[in-house]
């Protein structure tokens, strides 16, 4: 669900612990400010007794004795108000993953069961401000010109976040700083999006490069299987079948065909790797099997052709039609992507009581393909997804 900082509820946390392993480890201190509707409404921050003596890098670190741990409560003895301040908010962190798994591990050793969607500020941070460098808690407060009182202190650090959203929001504005929050593929593609609209420079993985080098499938006038190379912004969605591979420039495009020739005794000339007539140099040192000159023929070469090709391959759609895929804040409350063929055709926010449709121009893009094949083929996100039929679509969007 697409939702602006300014609004829905958040839990902006901050712990320090023991060590890097939630596993092994417990929290020593933990801050949060409860945020609703953009105003602050609560805050919470509390040292937690490990129930053992700190290492001399986590107490160097921090500043935390052990004689201030001894007394301090134990995280069951707290557990509810802190329950109560994370309680149907999204979880706000500068590397959530940490905190959060830190949180759930100690409310497992309780036996209860604490889920939340979260927010990484290091994420945001690299979204709205590609160019900034430095992402770390460090390099934002030195950014954004923020303060904060004791670092690596737990409350501090989280009232720095909180700090970092009226900033961020006073420097793009509220619309810029929608976030996707909850689901794995909202965050991939938007991620994608912006760093595409904002800077692509600042992000080399993800770079609208202005050609793709497309490696297309031909064959020759003799039926041997050969390639061609185009130099494009743009991939038809017609054209998908015989694409062999993409790459970002001529120059990779020419070592990955040279590294796959070599590792599966391809023609250079029939690769183009090669100009002339008669025999490629690969044949002389044993790399081609002799397909330039006739010595292999087509059916073999052509199967080991398609085999070294295969991985690389855009992958065929593998549902009977077009899929919705659900991203939920909440019950009832999200963003649903329809997706066709590998191309984005239509976002659709719903709460459950209204709903909002945006049509996309269902190009094919190679970076979306990239993220829609890895989230759609993974089977555990087989239940976020329908194949949609024309009623169910209706039924859904109406």
């Amino acid at each position: 669900m697409v939702r602006s900082l300014s609004s829905g509820t958040y839990a902006i946390v901050d712990t320090e612990t023991t060590g890097v392993s939630a596993a092994r480890g417990q929290i020593i201190e933990i801050g949060i400010l409860r945020v609703e509707g953009g105003k602050l409404v609560k805050t919470f921050k509390s040292l937690i007794n490990p129930g053992r003596l700190l290492s001399h890098t986590i107490a160097g670190i921090t500043g935390i004795t052990d004689a201030e741990l001894e007394a301090a409560p134990y995280f069951e003895d707290i557990a509810e108000e802190i329950y109560e301040m994370l309680s149907g908010a999204v979880l706000v962190a500068h590397n959530a993953r940490f905190d959060y798994s830190f949180i759930k591990a100690e409310f497992a050793r309780l036996e209860r069961k604490y889920t939340a969607k979260t927010l990484c500020t290091v994420k945001l941070s690299r979204m709205a401000f590609p160019g900034q460098g430095a992402h770390n808690l460090d390099a934002v407060i030195e950014a954004h010109g923020l303060s904060c009182i004791s670092r690596h202190r737990a409350y501090d650090d989280a009232e720095v976040l909180w700090q970092f959203f009226t900033a961020a929001e006073k420097s793009l504005g509220e619309e810029a700083l929608t976030v996707h929050i909850n689901g794995e593929l909202s965050a991939l593609f938007l991620e994608s999006k912006l760093i595409k609209e904002l800077s692509p420079v600042y992000n080399r993985a993800l770079r609208r490069a202005k050609e793709l080098a497309v490696i297309s499938k031909q064959h020759n006038e003799v039926g041997y299987a050969t390639l061609a190379v185009e130099y494009t912004g743009e991939i038809e969605e017609s054209d998908l079948p015989n694409i062999l591979a993409v790459c970002r420039s001529a120059r990779q495009a020419k070592v990955f065909l040279q590294k796959t020739a070599k590792e599966h005794k391809l023609c250079a000339k029939l690769l183009n790797l090669e100009k002339g007539g008669g025999a490629c140099f690969s044949s002389q040192i044993e790399i081609c099997l002799g397909a330039c000159l006739g010595k292999e023929d087509a059916a073999t070469y052509n199967k080991r052709f398609d085999s070294a090709f295969l991985r690389y391959k855009i992958k065929s759609w593998p549902f009977g039609g077009p899929v919705m895929v659900k991203d939920e804040t909440e019950e009832g409350d999200g963003t649903a992507y329809v997706i066709d063929n590998w191309c984005l055709e239509e976002i659709i926010d719903y709460t459950s009581d209204s709903h909002s449709r945006q049509k996309v121009s269902a190009m094919f893009d190679f970076d979306s393909y990239k993220i829609f094949a890895r989230f759609l083929l993974d089977p555990k996100n087989a239940r976020n997804l329908a194949v949609l039929n024309k009623k169910a679509y209706l039924a859904f969007a109406n």
